[in-house]
């Protein structure tokens, strides 16, 4: 008599966070090294504020194509939402670490002039709630596009297999 298939176990919410981080700063080194590499060999500095977006939107199809890979299904709607949200919230704080050590460096002087005024503050704190929602959402859809494209490749799989 053969055992029922027991479901993959359930990746926990830490794992996945780990492994979106790693995805996270693996992306971030790389579009440093590869804008260090413009700059350095081919004479131009590549000037894309896009980098920002698209390297934790990249973090999250990765992260989610693991995950519907280990688990063999999509997950709940809410557990997605869950992880969206965590992971943007994690981004934004990687991202303003990074621009507090590069105003702390020195490297952002020319571009805000002096310290930034109370005012500057607010107009930040509005434009990275803005920015925020977006990742959110962005990390959202990324997820359901992994989720979609990994059960087509499953699907694919057992085909073959048949």
């Amino acid at each position: 008599m053969s055992d029922p298939i027991s479901p993959a176990p359930r990746l926990s919410g830490a794992k996945l966070t780990g492994m979106f981080l790693a995805f996270l700063v693996g992306g971030i080194l790389l579009v440093w090294l590869l804008f260090w590499l413009a700059e350095r060999f081919l004479g131009f500095s590549p000037q894309s504020n896009a980098m920002g977006f698209l390297v934790p939107i990249f973090a999250a199809m990765a992260v989610g194509q693991v995950w519907y890979q280990r688990e063999g299904a999509r997950p709940a709607s809410g557990r997605a939402w869950a992880m969206a949200v965590l992971w943007t919230l994690l981004t934004l704080a990687v991202q303003i670490g990074l621009l507090v050590l590069a105003w702390k460096a020195g490297l952002l002087t020319e571009m805000l002039g002096s310290s930034p005024t109370d005012e500057d503050l607010k107009i930040f704190a509005l434009v990275l709630l803005g920015i925020g929602v977006f990742q959110v959402l962005a990390m959202r859809v990324m997820l359901w596009a992994a989720f979609r494209g990994a059960a087509k490749q499953a699907e694919r799989k057992a085909k073959l297999a048949r």
